[in-house]
């Protein structure tokens, strides 16, 4: 998907078949499909998304959002990290999830299967939601301005569909100008209504919601 700064839009829920279709009509015919598991990093007030992809550390930040839900994210090299992780990936971490890390990580970070037993012991305590995916990314050009476009079906914690548009770099326009863009490119993609509008943070919010009332 886009990297450096750019805007996305994505929604959640259920997708028929025609309604696939007919959104993938007005995409490119070349698609690259992939199956993988993102392990997202969490606590009940966190707005980060933080997440471990392939033995990698990946956070990306959140710079602006409209009242539309447009959000404005900005991710490069300097956004992910490698195992054993240094300290300063420990310290952004602690500062964009509004954390503090335990002593012993200087120890438990040198592995992955290490920083993931340190994870319960972070003020708040943080946890891991899986989200599985298979996703499949095509391309879209609207007024001549090239965007991504993601559809993944989430299979567990829970069974949804997942459709994304993203807009290419912005970090060189006017926010303005390339926030109007994105939009034209939005509305005239005319995603399914029946699907709710959030990011993966709030989609991690809703699902920490529902598992705390299948438990009281």
């Amino acid at each position: 998907m886009s990297k450096g700064t750019h805007w996305e839009w994505r929604v959640f829920g259920t997708l028929s078949d025609s309604e696939r279709k007919r959104v993938e009509k007005q995409c490119s015919e070349d698609v690259r499909e992939k199956i993988l598991v993102d392990e997202y990093l969490w606590h009940d007030e966190c707005r980060a998304n933080v997440k471990i992809r392939k033995n990698k550390l990946k956070i990306k930040y959140l710079t602006q959002s409209t009242e539309d839900e447009c959000q404005l994210w900005r991710e490069d090299k300097t956004s992910k990290f490698t195992f054993p992780l240094k300290r300063a990936a420990i310290e952004r971490i602690e500062k964009e999830m509004g954390v503090t890390a335990p002593n012993a990580i200087q120890f438990m970070r040198a592995s992955i299967e290490g920083f993931k037993a340190a994870l319960p012991l972070f003020m708040p305590p943080l946890r891991i939601v899986a989200i599985h995916k298979h996703r499949f990314l095509y391309a879209f050009t609207h007024q001549d301005i090239p965007f991504h476009l993601e559809i993944a079906h989430l299979s567990a914690p829970v069974e949804r569909w997942s459709i994304c548009i993203e807009s290419p770099d912005v970090s060189m326009q006017p926010t303005e100008a390339s926030l109007s863009a994105f939009r034209g490119a939005r509305d005239h993609l005319e995603l399914p209504p029946t699907m709710k509008v959030m990011g993966y943070v709030e989609f991690l919010t809703a699902l920490d919601k529902q598992r705390s009332a299948a438990t009281k």
